[in-house]
């Protein structure tokens, strides 16, 4: 098999591994790999991954969630706050690519976690939609998870409310 079948192979075995670590790799390695993958690649990820755990990745992002955590200053490390925006950066990348799927995209799973994407693209990336203040790490991840963020929510938002099938407006198929 070619290199991208190796490493993907890899990648899918770490992903359904047993542990949170072992998923996180797995989860750095399938951000990289996806964009060269096709629609069956993302199914597998996900397959791999569960919704339960891409779900747990994205809990920050939640309102409850997003309300209890520190925002004020000093009161979360710059370490945390670079994990919190990583771990949701990473599962935004998945639900976006998730988005690119019109049987996912249209799914109940999709649909719960839609108002998190719609919120990070609204308020222009995961730190601001935590409230988390600015750290040298996170402006270029910020962007780029703002930025795909909105691209995912505009292709998600259609199929979702429209009961899995695509809303035709003016230009759009």
């Amino acid at each position: 098999p070619d290199q991208w079948s190796q490493n993907f192979n890899s990648c899918l075995e770490l992903l359904a591994g047993p542990t949170d670590e072992k998923r996180f790799v797995g989860l750095l390695l399938a951000v990289r790999l996806l964009p060269q993958g096709g629609d069956a690649a993302i199914h597998k990820v996900i397959d791999a991954l569960g919704w339960r755990f891409i779900t747990r990745l994205l809990l920050p992002l939640s309102p409850s969630t997003a309300a209890a955590l520190p925002s004020a200053p000093g009161t979360t490390s710059a370490s945390q706050q670079q994990q919190v925006e990583l771990t949701c950066g990473l599962g935004l990348s998945i639900l976006s690519a998730a988005c690119r799927l019109p049987d996912l995209a249209a799914s109940p799973q999709v649909a719960s976690l839609v108002p998190m994407l719609v919120g990070v693209a609204v308020q222009g990336g995961v730190g601001p939609r935590l409230g988390l203040r600015p750290c040298a790490a996170s402006p270029p991840l910020t962007t780029v998870t703002a930025a795909a963020t909105t691209a995912a929510a505009a292709r998600c938002v259609p199929w979702t409310a429209a009961g899995g099938r695509r809303a035709h407006r003016q230009g759009t198929g």
